[in-house]
């Protein structure tokens, strides 16, 4: 494109390993393309879909704008994806979940609409979920109880709404677990202080009632709490002291 900052052999006779943000193979098929923060602009093309090779997309900080193609399902070996940071609208595919090798996913801060895919859960391998500032709307599927392996999850600022689901006290990996500044409403689950491995909780933001768990004590690794702007009543629990990483 006349706007990338870099261009390096693009559309040349040079091999896709010597265009700039290209990575092949040995023999010679596209793996990786790192292309953030190089001022890309318009929407995907359909073709995207036959870089069946392709492990890691990296386009983030762009200024991509469009829908997420429909043949994105086809990147059965992509494990990495960046998209944060550009101007994507429309809805997050179900087909994502058929990405079997998907380990990253970073749609956060365009303008996706919707809810968020029940079939994302079928990512058994996925350990980073990063949907923030986007304009998302209903709850937390259930079925994401099945990303056993999930370390990261950050849902923070959209439209979310309902209950915190339990299914947090089974993600027994996630270090960081992001969900403020959204609509959630009822109490804290008090499972979730059974994240011991669990070290920024971030649930401010909200629209939380009753008390903070009489337990959150037991979250030892704990780094980072934000509660603030939420319908809390009752005492702080005398546990907090033995939140000693607390910062």
């Amino acid at each position: 494109g006349e706007s990338w900052t870099t261009a390096t052999n693009w559309n040349s006779d040079e091999p896709f390993n010597n265009w700039f943000g290209v990575t092949t193979d040995i023999d010679g098929h596209v793996i990786g393309i790192y292309m953030n923060n190089n001022n890309l602009v318009g929407s995907f093309p359909a073709e995207m879909g036959n870089l069946t090779y392709l492990q890691e997309l990296d386009l983030s900080f762009n200024a991509i704008s469009g829908t997420l193609p429909a043949s994105f399902s086809q990147l059965a070996n992509l494990s990495k994806l960046y998209l944060n940071h550009n101007q994507l609208s429309g809805e997050i595919l179900p087909e994502f979940g058929s990405l079997s090798n998907l380990s990253i996913l970073d749609l956060g801060s365009n303008n996706l609409t919707g809810t968020i895919p029940a079939e994302l859960g079928n990512l058994a391998g996925l350990t980073q979920l990063l949907l923030w500032s986007n304009h998302l709307t209903g709850g937390i599927p259930l079925q994401l109880g099945n990303c056993y392996l999930l370390e990261k999850m950050g849902l923070s600022s959209n439209s979310l709404s309902g209950q915190i689901p339990y299914i947090f006290s089974e993600l027994t990996n996630l270090n960081e677990l992001i969900i403020g500044w959204n609509n959630f409403s009822g109490g804290i689950p008090p499972t979730i202080t059974s994240l011991a491995n669990l070290i920024k909780l971030e649930l401010a933001g909200n629209q939380l009632t009753g008390t903070i768990p009489s337990n959150i004590g037991d979250l030892y690794s704990l780094n980072e709490l934000f509660l603030q702007n939420n319908k809390l009543e009752g005492a702080v629990p005398s546990s907090i002291q033995y939140l000693t990483t607390l910062t």
